[in-house]
């Protein structure tokens, strides 16, 4: 059984909402970490993606699916829900999200994203 525990979104007024993708992210924190502001981390990454010639990511809607304690860990299972400015491909969409959230600064213990089925 999936327990949705909350749904987070954050849209932008500039452009036009065109390419969606719908992303699956996996991580494990340690169980002692402050998770509230895990986040407002992720959105402050995720906003950042823009394209070369300045388009970004229009729409951001996050919802954790999972929240299993393990031990000294704590694993999210999320989806990311994106509508991308302009034209790109879905494994551009993906190996950009990937980046930005490897440079986080949420010490994470492992992370896994993957498109969505």
């Amino acid at each position: 059984m999936i327990r949705k525990y909350s749904k987070v979104q954050w849209a932008s007024l500039m452009g036009e909402e065109q390419n969606k993708f719908l992303f699956h992210f996996q991580f494990s924190l340690h169980k002692k970490m402050d998770h509230s502001l895990l986040l407002d981390e992720f959105l402050k990454r995720l906003q950042r993606i823009k394209f070369q010639d300045g388009r970004k990511i229009v729409t951001i809607e996050m919802e954790v699916e999972n929240i299993v304690r393990k031990g000294e860990e704590v694993v999210y299972d999320f989806n990311i829900d994106t509508f991308f400015e302009g034209e790109c491909s879905e494994d551009w969409a993906l190996e950009t999200m990937e980046a930005a959230l490897s440079k986080s600064i949420v010490p994470f213990n492992w992370m896994k994203i993957s498109i969505a089925i």
